[in-house]
Formats: C-alpha cells, sequence, structure tokens
C-alpha cells in the first residue's frame, strides 16, 4: 500500500526532474533523467496545504464504525494526516484512517475532517 509520505516523495521527485530537465542540465528518455553538468540541488517550494479537523470532541475510534471503541479525541483546527479511506456502509461519506496532531492514530468519518486533497489518500 502506497503511504501519503510516498506519494508526496514521488511528486517532490517528479517536480525536481522537470525543474533540471526545465533548466538544460539533463536529457529525458521514456524512464530516465541522466544529469549532462555537475550535480545541480534542486529545492521543491511547494507546500502541500494540511488536512484538519472541523468538528469538537471529534471521537477517534480503532476502527472504521460508531460500532469501535473510542481511542481518543480532536478538536477543530488540529491537523489530520490521512493514511487511507473506506465507505462507510450507514451513511454517506467515509471513515478515514490517520494520525491527528502528530499523535493519536485512528479512524474519523469524513463528516468531521477537511482532506486538503483526496487524490492522495489510498483506498485501506
Amino acid at each position: 500500500m502506497k503511504t501519503l509520505t510516498t506519494v508526496r516523495a514521488a511528486a517532490v521527485g517528479l517536480a525536481a526532474a522537470a525543474a533540471v530537465l526545465a533548466s538544460g542540465a539533463a536529457t529525458a528518455s521514456a524512464s530516465t533523467v541522466t544529469p549532462v553538468a555537475a550535480a545541480h540541488t534542486v529545492t521543491s517550494t511547494a507546500a502541500v496545504a494540511p488536512s484538519y479537523v472541523t468538528g469538537n470532541g471529534v471521537r477517534i475510534r480503532t476502527g472504521p464504525g460508531y460500532g469501535y471503541a473510542i481511542r481518543g479525541y480532536a478538536y477543530a483546527g488540529q491537523r489530520f494526516m490521512p493514511y487511507c479511506a473506506r465507505p462507510d456502509k450507514v451513511r454517506p461519506g467515509v471513515w478515514v484512517r490517520g494520525q491527528v496532531n502528530y499523535s493519536t492514530i485512528g479512524w474519523v468519518h469524513s463528516d468531521y475532517l477537511h482532506i486538503n486533497n483526496w487524490r492522495l489518500v489510498d483506498y485501506c
């Protein structure tokens, strides 16, 4: 399973390769980028806006459903790092597995989250 970090690292790597190609310091074939001149350091300035919790006292659960035990609570504005998601079988939306404020890992319903980029969230 791809993780958000793996996907983000691949995106940064592609951006760096594109920058090197644009500068004329490398040549490209169908699947590789070959440096022509001395090594170049390319720093990506693109920042990914964080996802965050939108509700207060949101329950962080041990599994993807309301029947699972409560692991902790999250509050509006706290950062949420999504790992993966799966559909809710009871009501519209999805359950998202992730980490709240670099601490508690668990499942939160999408009704209580703002996910910045759903394309980076895998199915689990």
